[in-house]
Parts: structure tokens; sequence; C-alpha cells
């Protein structure tokens, strides 16, 4: 996660304080409960399961930056998984 006020919103939502204790998203349960209410609130889920990845990742990173890395890992993930 990036950017203090990331910290302060996730944190105030998750009841975690987040902003003064950063470190605490290193946690996996903490982090999978950061992941999971981003992906709520922006749709990233949705997206996801309908196989729109370059929606995930504009959702994800606002445009397209790192798409072609993104899409080889895309590929390779369902390869693994069919």
């Amino acid at each position: 996660m990036t950017g203090r006020a990331n910290y302060r919103t996730y944190g105030k939502k998750l009841n975690v304080d987040l902003e003064n204790n950063p470190d605490l998203v290193m946690d996996p349960k903490v982090s999978a409960r950061v992941l999971a209410c981003y992906f709520k609130e922006r749709g990233v889920a949705t997206a996801a399961r309908a196989g729109d990845w370059r929606r995930v990742r504009k959702l994800v990173n606002g445009g397209y930056h790192g798409w072609d890395v993104f899409s080889e890992y895309i590929e390779r993930a369902k390869a693994r998984i069919v």
C-alpha cells in the first residue's frame, strides 16, 4: 500500500491504526482485510470474475502502466488453474 491517505482511510475502515503503525499492513491478516475492502469498494473482484483484466489493471493502478508484465502473469496463472 502507498500513500499516507490510504493508510489513514483503510485503517479507519478496519479499526486498525495503520497511519501511525504502517508495518501492521505486513501482517497477512491485516493485508488480506485491506485487500478485500479495496477490491470490494472498487469493483475489482467483479471485473476479475468477468475476466476483464484490463479493467482490473485500471481499477488498481488508474491506468495501464505495466500492462505487458501484468498480462503475462495473468496468462501464467490461468494456465496453472485450468
